[in-house]
């Protein structure tokens, strides 16, 4: 499956989801770059792996 098809089968990736028009659009709309985009991202990434780290600890 290419592209936004993948969206069929499940949660789609943040590449497939930056790549898609309308989400393009709105970064734009709403000042946004791909970078900012990916450091949100990334951030609540390591925020959720640092909370599951305190999880796993505590139990």
């Amino acid at each position: 499956m290419q592209g936004s098809e993948r969206w069929l089968s499940g949660e789609p990736k943040l590449d497939d989801m930056l790549k898609d028009p309308i989400v393009r659009m709105l970064m734009k709309r709403d000042g946004l770059s791909e970078d900012m985009v990916r450091r949100v991202f990334q951030d609540a990434a390591k925020r959720l792996r640092a909370r599951s780290g305190r999880v796993d600890r505590a139990a």
